[in-house]
Parts: C-alpha cells; structure tokens; sequence
C-alpha cells in the first residue's frame, strides 16, 4: 500500500486495486440492483392507496388528541385533514374566510 498526501499534507493510505474477478462481481450485483429497483418501486407504488406524502410536526399530546377525535367521529385522519383542506379552500375562495399566517378569520356570515 502507498502512502498518498493530499493537499492538506496528512498522508493517506491508497488502497490497493480490485482484483478482476471482485470487480466483474460487483459490476453485475450493481447491475442486477438497477435493473430490478425501478420495477420494484414502480409495483410498490401501484399498491398503495395514496401516493403522495404529507408530513405535519405536532406539539406532544396533538397527535393523540387528534386520533381520538377522529376515531370518535368514526373517521380517519386522512381523510378528516382532506376534508378540511376542502373546506378552507373553498371558504377561501368564495369570499366567505381569510387564510394567513395569522390563523383563519371568517369575513361574511354564510347566508341559507
């Protein structure tokens, strides 16, 4: 093994070269390994439900909180955040709630 030093001046240790035979072995595992992974993940993704990901960070205790009123309203947390993105969403655009940073301000009673 030779000793290399880099410009830092420590010296390093070069490794030695593969032998032909590792390489032709590490050469097929690595093209095994990409010929296989897209078709993987691609059959991964038809299997699922949804596939996209949303992640939200809670304060300690939210998330049970959160769960347990779902679970009493007999719906899941999926769909129960959807469904109020929905409703934001169209509130917002009708002119009847305001959306900032701020938090959520209703502008107009909704008439019926």
């Amino acid at each position: 093994m030779a000793i290399v030093t880099s410009n830092n001046k420590t010296p390093q240790k070069k490794a030695a070269p593969l032998s032909s035979e590792v390489t032709q072995q590490l050469d097929a595992v690595f093209t095994q390994a990409t010929r296989e992974t897209p078709v993987k993940a691609e059959k991964k993704k038809k299997e699922r439900k949804y596939n996209d990901t949303f992640v939200i960070n809670l304060p300690e205790g939210e998330r049970n909180r959160f769960k347990s009123f779902c679970a009493d309203h007999n719906i899941s947390m999926t769909d129960y955040i959807y469904f109020c993105m929905d409703y934001i969403k169209e509130k917002t655009e009708t002119g009847l709630m305001s959306v900032s940073r701020a938090g959520i301000k209703e502008l107009k009673k909704e008439t019926t």
